[in-house]
């Protein structure tokens, strides 16, 4: 088996429409990648979303309808997007808090025990209150948690209080709630309070269970919440959200905390325990919160500037000083404001929210490389960064987001009035048999024999192609085979003249797709030239130097020219090889009919048919006795035996003499030593007729 030969090629990398790579809606979900679910006749949004160790989804939000307004939603999905028939009322559960109460679900947790912690705001339609509810796995509800399943919790009295973050502390099971209490409209003070596991204040933090986390007099005349928290094992408690200020030209801030497990500011933390950060010119809203290895809080959200809206990061050291702010980044032109962030298996930073403009926008989901590196991540989905629109709906946007095990990526909001969700692909899914073959073309002919390329279109998530080449298409009979990591090679050193099958298969290391083809090509056969010059039946062709041409054979390695003077070449024909495709042949006789053939070679062996005889003549030769007498040249004797001599005016020194036979051969050369008389020996020359040349001067004699 002949081994293939393989030249790397650079190749765009195209996509085709059955390539799954990271960042594309997974197709084993819902509708192509999209769930919408409508549990009421006027509105529903999913705010947060969470996993069951079994891999079901559970999403938290509100549902409206016209008697109650909004109540509590918690609905559980397969991994393939379908509601959870067993959960609940075939697959949701509902609940107006307190009557006729707009209650809205902000963010939940599955506890050690496979219970539904959810946390939001409750509204009687005097004050709102912190809300938290504990389902059981099946979807009722659990009543030993707080009064009958429900915690309602007045943080500061006469505040209206909501939770936008629910977390548990996972040694003590504790559960530590983030949000605000506002006075007015424009005035709020950061919320953070913890509560046992059955949903009673913990009067170990902070006394009351409550903390308002303000360090600064000016903060009382700010509107504060808390978006997001993370709770260490040593109990602390890192908090980020954002600060507006109501009077002065800054419009809001990043803002972050730490506190210590008894509910006091940790001040080894910005001196105080909290930071807060701006940038001039623009306005910065945190909502989420991510603590990693080395105890830095990444808040991510977005900045406002010129009324535009991009995500952004702001990296917070362990000891409260601003490590990293990120560049802006942009997913649509307008309005790109990141609700949620997490990690994917891999520890790249998720960040999902809203793209697009004030009246139309998109689920945006960007990844990140990490850790410590903040640049979008290009192998998801070509440059980080995917939107995602519902059913034609101009308003789509994105609240939560988590990531399965399989480091898919669970988007939820809403579309319209709808609720909606959507997965992603965090890993490219290999599409190994979705390729195509792209050249030589099928059935292709005089294709180059010496070497050919083959090139196919990529299969997503391929490391390694394996080719093969054979001379049946049932490749049973393979003549050449190899593995290439791009989607090119060359294969060299085919037969001229050959109908030859060839197919290619994609890997991605451990598995491998089926081949695909096979495509058919004929290679170009050894006769695939024509003679040129001289013409067929050239005439008064110069004898002193004829060069012989004729068109390149595609793949030929050299060629083999014969020249005679008869059609048979029977008389002594004489054999010239050459590696192109011309040749030079000096000192032929005139006025003699010569005749020529050519014929290729692909390896020095083997050879094509031959490709003539074309014949042409060559020019008289000077004769006549004036002539001679006026270049005062006398050849004598003629007819000689053993010597002869060249006598007259025209013989010089250092000029050459060539003797030739009948046949145009070439029998001897001698340099003239003598001026004016030339001494030639005939001595080993055969009885015959033979033709003398000196310069232009062609002369016959007879030896004896």
């Amino acid at each position: 088996m002949r081994q293939i030969q393989i030249f790397f090629f650079l190749l765009i990398f195209v996509f085709n429409g059955y390539a799954q790579p990271a960042g594309s809606l997974d197709a084993s979900f819902g509708t192509g990648g999209r769930v919408v679910s409508n549990f009421s006749s006027i509105a529903e949004e999913a705010k947060g979303v969470a996993l069951q160790s079994d891999g079901k989804i559970v999403i938290a939000g509100f549902a409206q309808f016209a008697a109650t307004g909004k109540d509590f939603l918690v609905a559980r999905y397969l991994l393939d997007g379908n509601l959870d028939l067993t959960f609940a009322n075939n697959g949701v559960w509902t609940m107006d808090l307190q009557l006729g109460s707009d209650d809205v679900a902000h963010s939940l947790i599955i506890d050690a025990d496979g219970r539904i912690v959810v946390a939001g705001s409750s509204d009687d339609g005097i004050n709102k209150n912190g809300a938290i509810i504990r389902l059981l796995s099946n979807g009722t509800l659990d009543t030993s948690f707080g009064n009958s399943g429900l915690v309602i919790t007045d943080f500061v009295t006469g505040g209206q209080d909501e939770i936008k973050v629910i977390k548990q502390h996972l040694l003590t099971g504790k559960l530590i709630v983030g949000g605000q209490s506002a006075t007015t409209s424009n005035l709020a003070v950061p919320i953070i309070a913890r509560y046992s596991s059955e949903g009673v204040l913990d009067t170990t933090f902070n006394v009351s269970g409550i903390l308002s986390a303000t360090t600064t007099a000016g903060d009382l005349q700010r509107n504060m919440m808390v978006e997001d928290l993370e709770v260490a094992a040593n109990g602390k408690i890192s908090a980020a959200g954002w600060r507006k200020y109501i009077s002065t030209s800054i419009s809001s801030e990043f803002w972050a905390c730490r506190i210590l497990s008894n509910g006091t500011m940790d001040n080894t933390f910005s001196t105080d325990g909290a930071l807060a950060y701006s940038e001039v010119g623009g306005s910065c809203y945190g909502y989420s919160l991510i603590v990693n290895a080395n105890q830095e809080m990444i808040v991510s959200g977005t900045r406002s500037y010129l009324g535009s809206n991009d995500f952004r990061i702001l990296v917070i050291s362990s000891s409260g000083t601003i490590a990293t702010t990120s560049s802006n980044y942009y997913l649509s032109t307008d309005v790109d404001i990141a609700y949620a962030m997490t990690t994917d298996v891999n520890g790249k930073y998720i960040l999902s929210g809203s793209a697009g403009s004030s009246t139309s926008r998109s689920f945006g989901t960007l990844r990140l490389l990490a850790p410590g590196d903040l640049q979008a991540d290009y192998s998801f989905d070509t440059d980080g960064r995917v939107m995602t629109a519902f059913n034609g709906n101009l308003m789509n946007e994105c609240w939560d987001v988590v990531v399965q095990s399989d480091n898919k990526i669970v988007c939820v909001g809403y579309t319209g009035g709808d609720m909606a969700l959507c997965r992603y692909l965090g890993d490219g899914i290999p599409q190994l048999d979705q390729f195509n073959l792209a050249s030589p073309s099928n059935n292709s002919n005089n294709q180059n024999f010496a070497t050919i390329d083959l090139t196919w279109t990529a299969a997503y998530g391929a490391s390694v192609y394996e080719v093969e080449i054979a001379s049946d298409i049932n490749f049973t009979s393979i003549v050449s085979s190899g593995q290439v990591s791009t989607e090119a090679g060359t294969v060299t050193n085919l037969q001229p003249a050959t109908a030859y099958w060839w197919r290619v298969r994609s890997g991605d290391g451990t598995n491998w797709g089926t081949f695909v083809g096979p495509w058919k090509f004929t290679t170009i056969g050894l006769n695939a030239f024509t003679l040129t010059t001289p013409v067929n039946n050239a005439n008064n062709v110069a004898y002193s130097s004829v060069s012989f041409n004729w068109t390149d054979n595609v793949g030929a390695t050299g060629y083999q020219m014969v020249l005679g003077t008869d059609a048979g070449f029977v008389n002594s024909p004489v054999t010239y090889n050459t590696t192109t495709s011309a040749k030079s042949v000096t000192n032929l006789l005139p006025s003699t009919a010569y005749f020529w053939k050519v014929r290729a070679t692909n390896d020095g062996v083997n050879y094509g048919p031959w490709i003539g005889p074309w014949m042409f003549t060559t020019q008289d030769a000077p004769n006549g006795v004036d002539e001679l007498n006026d270049l005062a040249l006398q050849l004598y004797p003629n007819p000689a035996s053993d010597w002869m001599t060249l006598k007259g005016e025209s013989v010089k020194e250092g000029e050459t003499i060539y003797i030739f036979d009948q046949k145009g051969q070439l029998l001897k050369s001698i340099v003239i030593t003598q001026s004016s008389n030339q001494e030639i020996s005939l001595v080993e020359m055969a009885a015959g007729i033979y033709w003398m040349k000196v310069g232009d001067v062609v002369m016959q004699f007879v030896k004896l």
